[in-house]
């Protein structure tokens, strides 16, 4: 440490659970705590569990004259990877015409809904293949799309560009953040109206 600094900080990932600190003294009369625990100078500290978010380490220096001299780290764990894909609860249509319909969903969290509309009884997409919007396996995509969706509230997604008088199949997937991808897609059916 610099003589006149007295406060560091620092940051590890998830996947450091525990650190130890070695002081080394310039005078050789002092003595060293490191989290009110004895450390021989030039030796590692015990173990120091560190938890998720800040965790402070106090290193304590007395001289042969009994000062004192405080220095603090603080070192700061990262919060584990988000693994976890959003879960679509609420999924439904509403308001189908002859060429449109609204579709609804709500994500746990925060996430982009992507959604694709096929004819009914097409071969079942993949969530990825859903997210792309493209033909797949021969299949022709009639419709696509996407749009933000907020944690824990409804949203809608307008769709166009149906024709009258025809079944569906709509998928939906949501992707977060972290691009943990929703899986199976979400299939609501529906037909258009006769013109």
């Amino acid at each position: 440490f610099a003589q006149t600094t007295t406060s560091y900080s620092a940051t590890v990932a998830n996947a450091v659970a525990s650190i130890t600190a070695t002081p080394t003294l310039a005078d050789g009369t002092a003595s060293v705590k490191v989290n009110g625990v004895a450390v021989a100078s030039g030796s590692a500290s015990g173990a120091i569990a560190l938890s998720v978010g800040a965790n402070t380490i106090t290193v304590l220096v007395t001289a042969q004259d009994a000062s004192t001299k405080t220095t603090t780290v603080v070192v700061t764990r990262a919060s584990p990877p988000d693994t976890t894909a959003p879960t679509l609860s609420g999924v439904g249509v509403s308001g189908t015409t002859t060429t449109t319909t609204t579709l609804s969903a709500t994500s746990d969290e925060a996430a982009t809904g992507y959604w694709m509309v096929v004819a009914r009884g097409a071969t079942v997409p993949t969530s990825a293949q859903v997210r792309a919007g493209v033909a797949y396996a021969g299949v022709s995509v009639v419709a696509h799309g996407f749009d933000a969706m907020t944690a824990a509230l409804a949203k809608t997604f307008s769709i166009s560009g149906l024709s009258p008088a025809t079944l569906y199949d709509l998928y939906l997937v949501a992707q977060d953040g972290a691009s943990n991808l929703s899986t199976p897609p979400s299939l609501e059916q529906f037909a258009t109206q006769s013109v």
